[in-house]
């Protein structure tokens, strides 16, 4: 005597399983933290830029790849203006890696 398998009818309103096969292929929501975990309204933008751009972090990348390429005079002259207004700093960091790489080799 062999059991025949039941066939999933789509009437999920009537459904014949104890568990619905659809119930297992959805993928698990991820749970937003609630309002209560933050704390306070920088701390919930802060979350919620993580969120997103953990989200859409390809998407962002290449528009912002696009933006450089299209604008590539406008963010050099951003660059030299901020080394110029952070020489000392930059000169230090530069000898420093000069160093970890002289001494670590």
């Amino acid at each position: 005597m062999t059991k025949e398998k039941k066939a999933c009818n789509y009437d999920c309103l009537n459904c014949i399983f104890p568990k619905c096969k659809f119930d297992e292929e959805e993928k698990p929501v991820e749970e937003s933290p609630k309002i209560t975990d933050y704390k306070d309204r920088e701390d919930y933008q802060r979350q919620y830029r993580k969120a997103y751009y953990q989200r859409n972090k390809e998407k962002i990348k290449e528009h912002q790849r696009k933006y450089r390429k299209t604008h590539r005079e406008k963010v050099n002259e951003i660059r030299r203006r901020s080394y110029q207004k952070n020489r000392e700093k930059e000169l230090e960091r530069q000898r420093a890696y000069c160093l970890r790489r002289v001494f670590n080799d």
